[in-house]
């Protein structure tokens, strides 16, 4: 038997509010390094997101090449590729510390890297194909180079390539992830892909980026059908499985990154043995709580008594406190009461009667989430950079921090 964990999108450096979140990337980490001694994997799939931008501070890249030692110690393969928020050359760069490790990377579809890798256990033989992130104009760059080859070659397959039309993106880049497969493929093993994109009609949480490729939001799960047998997906952030041909699965983030978001995270353990495959989903621990109230000045303090502790880190907490008139006092009594109770107070905001009547009580984090606005602005403007909307979103991100942190005191 071949068993694998499968897990993708740490953001490793991601911050909340200005605040680290190294020491939940620390528990993560450490739950995780358990499960592995544990289970004793042939191999760990990080399928994408490894650090949250190009250039991670030197806490986040401390905790993954620790990750990656401690596993190396444990005899276990660590395979992972780029995803959105990756860069390649980043990645790349620790190349010869890689070589000594038992290490598999892909972190460009273009590179001349291998894309496939053969897991052995016994009889049990499984080819994983590596599909990092891919832009429309890696696209482009790629059928420009091959367009002569391929419009002489068949592709021979149970799922054959359809003909590419270049006024219909959609062909176009189904002609394209069927070739790379079928490139990568050794031809002789049951097949995973292992990718960082949006597939099929999933359900997102909200943190991820859009990913539009061309105008096309989602990949058609069905076009690999014949291809490959399962597939391990990275970017969409809620745990998610597909009832689709190849057997399809997101293990979704394994921290909670926000208010509102799905708050039980998971991974998943894949057993493959005699062709099948069995995929269980493990219990990532909530190692902090992220909330948001909605209070007023009579129960305020009966709502926050109310509030679990958790055991591993504080809650962090925001609010809104509905006033009949300004108070000054009130505030300032709330954000103490929130410290001696131990948790970590976001912000308050004040909402008198007459400035705001209808503020919600599941979306408060919709006043701030101005980054939605600042992607369907720019993707409006420039529908195919995302390389350069990851760039200009990160200098967005640090001036709505620096104004966002004026708000955590009162």
């Amino acid at each position: 038997m071949i068993k694998i964990i499968h897990t993708a999108d740490w953001h490793l450096g991601k911050k909340f509010f200005q605040l680290e979140r190294i020491n939940d990337h620390d528990a993560f980490l450490s739950w995780l390094i358990s499960l592995l001694k544990k289970e004793k994997p042939d191999a760990i799939i990080i399928a994408g997101d490894i650090f949250d931008c190009h250039q991670p501070p030197h806490s986040a890249q401390k905790q993954f090449y620790r990750f990656l030692k401690d596993v190396s110690d444990l005899s276990i393969k660590v395979i992972f590729i780029a995803g959105n928020h990756d860069s390649k050359h980043f990645l790349n760069a620790p190349e010869p510390f890689y070589e000594n490790l038992d290490i598999f990377f892909k972190t460009s579809v273009n590179d001349s890297k291998e894309s496939s890798i053969v897991l052995k256990n016994g009889t049990d033989e499984l080819e994983l194909i590596l599909l990092p992130f891919f832009k429309w104009s890696e696209i482009n760059q790629w059928y420009l180079k091959n367009k002569t080859q391929l419009s002489s070659e068949k592709i021979t397959s149970k799922n054959e390539v359809i003909n590419n039309s270049e006024d219909d993106p959609d062909k176009y880049i189904t002609e394209y992830l069927q070739t790379y497969v079928n490139k990568s493929s050794l031809n002789k093993h049951r097949k995973m892909l292992v990718s960082h994109h949006s597939f099929g009609q999933y359900h997102s949480d909200g943190t991820e980026l859009n990913l539009n490729i061309a105008g096309i939001e989602s990949i058609d799960i069905s076009i690999f059908k014949g291809l490959v047998d399962y597939i391990a997906l990275g970017h969409i952030h809620r745990a998610q499985k597909f009832n689709s041909i190849p057997e399809t699965h997101y293990s979704g983030s394994p921290i909670v990154f926000r208010h509102g978001e799905n708050k039980q995270k998971y991974l998943n353990i894949i057993k493959y043995s005699n062709d099948n495959f069995v995929t269980e989903k493990i219990i990532v621990p909530n190692l902090r709580n992220i909330l948001q109230l909605k209070l007023n000045e009579l129960n305020w303090k009966e709502k926050i008594d109310l509030l679990d502790i958790n055991p591993t880190l504080p809650t962090f907490l925001s609010v809104v406190l509905l006033m009949e008139k300004s108070d000054y006092e009130i505030l300032t009594t709330i954000k103490n009461y929130v410290r001696e109770k131990g948790h970590i107070l976001i912000n308050i905001i004040p909402s008198t009667q007459n400035s705001n009547k209808d503020t919600p009580d599941e979306n408060i984090e919709e006043i701030y989430d101005l980054e939605k606005v600042f992607e369907k602005f720019y993707y409006n403007k420039f529908p195919n950079d995302t390389e350069g909307f990851n760039k200009n979103l990160n200098i967005f991100k640090n001036v709505i921090s620096e104004i966002k942190e004026k708000s955590i005191s009162v």
